[in-house]
């Protein structure tokens, strides 16, 4: 219960996930500018946690995908001309043996975010060993830092709480199951794009009803219920049978002195 409780004191809003992503898509634009000219360390680290924001509070995936999220992964990516957005693959994640691939559908502008970072490596990394990973290090690793580049974008924004991916995670998943219906198909489908997995949500993760939805199941026990037997009919009842069983005592025992009974 505990758990619980401070979820739901620090779960963020889905007003809250649409300013973060509003407020991301500017912050980037400027960032990327910026690092084409110079490039300092602050502003990379800024940029990752405002990229990974956006993306988390889209699709609610885990730290571990971003972590996890290769240059081959990016350039590989499904291409949809029509559209022009492309469908980005992620292999290595903590539910792949349940849900297979974490996927993202990017629009252009997002993928480009994810290039701009690729080529940014490359011109610091000329002539040396390289990270594989999108959101990298000076040592050629993911960026274990991720969390708190998210937070200093967060801050930054001036957005309420100090959010984590795993907190980022939870609103989204909440929000599927009171906008959609616990048991709907909505709900399942928005859980298996974010490779989610709805038992384990309830279970431990699940917020407490809200004060709607605590009405709407008080709701359920508000009929009046359909006419109980009265007390006093109860005690007729008893003490009829009562009665009754006395008589065949009696009757019994009559039976047994009667002359008939002798032999």
């Amino acid at each position: 219960m505990h758990v619980r409780e401070k979820k739901e004191a620090t779960l963020h809003s889905m007003e809250e996930l649409c300013e973060c992503r509003r407020l991301a898509l500017l912050a980037i634009s400027k960032l990327l500018s910026k690092l084409e000219v110079q490039h300092f360390n602050m502003d990379q680290w800024k940029l990752f946690g405002y990229v990974t924001g956006f993306l988390a509070s889209l699709y609610g995936h885990r730290l571990g995908v971003f972590l996890n999220m290769t240059d081959g992964q990016v350039t590989k990516a499904v291409h949809c001309p029509e559209k022009g957005d492309y469908l980005l693959k992620v292999e290595e994640h903590k539910t792949n043996q349940s849900f297979g691939l974490a996927k993202m559908l990017l629009s252009s502008q997002e993928y480009g975010w994810l290039l701009s970072s690729i080529q940014m490596k490359n011109r610091l990394t000329a002539g040396s060993a390289k990270s594989k990973y999108v959101f990298f290090n000076t040592n050629a690793s993911p960026s274990s830092l991720l969390t708190r580049y998210l937070q200093m974008a967060w801050l930054e924004m001036n957005l309420r709480g100090v959010p984590t991916f795993t907190s980022l995670r939870t609103a989204m998943a909440t929000f599927a199951r009171d906008r959609h219906g616990e048991d709907s198909e909505e709900r399942h489908s928005m859980a298996r794009f974010m490779c989610h997995d709805t038992a384990t949500s309830d279970k431990y993760y699940a917020m407490d009803l809200t004060i709607k939805q605590a009405r709407k199941e008080k709701a359920k026990y508000a009929n009046e219920p359909k006419q109980s037997p009265k007390l006093t009919d109860f005690k007729e009842d008893s003490a009829s049978k009562v009665e009754g069983e006395h008589e065949e005592e009696n009757q019994k025992k009559g039976d047994e002195a009667s002359p008939l009974n002798l032999r």
